[in-house]
């Protein structure tokens, strides 16, 4: 809990301003999930390599295993949301698929305190910023 309680303010000290727009990128291994506590369906679904892109009030999730999925986010009260604009993805329009707070610093992006969303999906390793 001390280890925990330390990483956590020393997130709060980065860069917790406008969401930083950009292209960012994760490599989760199947074995990382489930060792994390995912099932092995779940697992295998949400693992290789993810690149998440934020551009103009608009968010794309793209993995080669699955459809990409996109939408608008906004900002409220230091909280992004991740929207969905139509039904896709297997949920329908309007969804928040994530809301978190955010951190970056040397060109990693963390969600920290993810309410909507699968938080070793959005949460689990950083971002790497790639573009």
């Amino acid at each position: 809990a001390v280890v925990v309680t330390m990483v956590l303010r020393a997130v709060r000290r980065e860069v917790l301003g406008a969401v930083p727009e950009g292209v960012y990128r994760v490599d989760r291994s199947a074995e990382y999930l489930i060792e994390k506590g995912l099932d092995s369906q779940t697992a295998h679904q949400l693992s290789g390599i993810v690149t998440l892109t934020f551009e103009n009030g608009r968010w794309l999730d793209h993995r080669r295993t699955v459809t990409d999925c996109s939408g608008s986010y906004s900002v409220e009260g230091g909280r992004i949301f991740l929207r969905l604009d139509v039904a896709q993805c297997g949920e329908p329009a309007g969804t928040i698929v994530m809301s978190a707070r955010w951190a970056l610093k040397d060109g990693q992006l963390r969600f920290l305190d993810i309410r909507n969303g699968r938080p070793l999906e959005w949460g689990g390793k950083p971002w790497t910023k790639i573009d």
